[in-house]
């Protein structure tokens, strides 16, 4: 019977102690909290994104202690945090978070526990898209965009490229916090996607390119098609300038104008275009019999002497060597 009872005994101890150790083998071992780690100090993701963290808390020996962190975001709009679930660690719990890409920008993650509060994690939100106002002006005979930076998405004043609707556009102006293109799409387009290229964000973070949140909608070339013959030719007179478009593969390859003048008068003409491309300039008069030409040069360009009475101007595409379609050129008329 002794050793029946001796042995229920020893089982019991052997038990509790097994448990006693399943539990926490390193209580008496713990002091208070000295320090308290999140399992990240670096994260990247992208608005709208969502991570897992963890926090945990240690002693002045690392050991882990038993008290759950708690963590906040320096700035909620831009990363925001909540609570995911308690899981069982080695053997002590830690504090699972899931983090929230809330606004492009960055933040600064911290976990607190027994009044002592880790090192920060940096967050940085990546945009998905562009997020600064675009406006279009339509008062010239192109439209022109101006794009604004944003806070914290600016451009390559060296590199940054405009698309609208896959097709280039013509650059006026670029700086880090502008860009001033002149769409050369030649026919209109309705909620037309506008891409941007060589993004810099938060200063340093280069972005290969982003797609505009705002569409938007542009004329295209206002003449087109009614500047495809000389019956349908525009008025240019002296003293006009603008870009033009034409195209390839599909695109409207000619542009017509019509100049009338009242009395002789000295004129110049100038068209000028980009190196790859070949764009070629001629001038009729009223009887379409030409006047002139000019094939080999960029720019191009006719002085003539002329009476009074009606011309028209052609200019068309011969080559365009591989550029992007539709090529762009830049038009003026000239008189002393």
């Amino acid at each position: 019977m002794k050793r029946r009872l001796f042995g229920t005994v020893g089982s019991l101890a052997a038990i509790l102690l097994l448990v006693g150790c399943t539990d926490d083998p390193t209580a008496a071992l713990r002091g208070d909290i000295a320090s308290v780690r999140l399992s990240r100090s670096f994260i990247q993701l992208d608005v709208g994104d969502t991570l897992e963290l963890a926090a945990k808390a240690y002693d002045s020996q690392g050991n882990a202690v038993g008290t759950l962190p708690d963590i906040s975001s320096s700035d909620p709009t831009i990363v925001s945090v909540m609570i995911d679930d308690t899981t069982s660690g080695d053997p002590l719990p830690e504090t699972a978070f899931i983090i929230v890409g809330e606004a492009p920008g960055q933040a600064q993650l911290t976990a607190t526990a027994g009044g002592v509060t880790s090192q920060p994690a940096t967050v940085i939100s990546f945009p998905v898209l562009f997020g600064g106002a675009i406006a279009v002006d339509q008062t010239g005979f192109m439209d022109v965009l101006t794009i604004s930076s944003t806070a914290v998405t600016k451009f390559d004043p060296d590199n940054s490229t405009v698309t609208i609707d896959d097709g280039q556009t013509y650059l006026l102006s670029r700086s880090a916090d502008q860009l001033v293109v002149q769409s050369l799409s030649l026919g209109a387009l309705t909620g037309a996607t506008v891409h941007i290229t060589d993004l810099v964000f938060l200063g340093t973070s280069e972005i290969t390119g982003l797609d505009a949140a705002q569409t938007v909608d542009v004329r295209g070339e206002p003449d087109e098609p009614g500047n495809d013959a000389p019956a349908t030719a525009p008025l240019v007179t002296p003293g006009a300038s603008f870009t033009g478009g034409v195209g390839d593969g599909g695109f409207d390859a000619s542009d017509w104008f019509r100049l009338d003048l009242a009395a002789p008068t000295d004129v110049t003409i100038t068209v000028a275009f980009p190196a790859a491309v070949d764009i070629d300039l001629e001038v009729y008069d009223a009887s379409l019999s030409n006047i002139d030409y000019s094939w080999y040069n960029n720019p191009e360009q006719i002085q003539l002497s002329l009476a009074a009475g009606t011309y028209y101007i052609w200019v068309y595409l011969y080559d365009i060597h591989g550029d992007p379609d539709p090529a762009w050129y830049d038009f003026s008329i000239t008189s002393p």
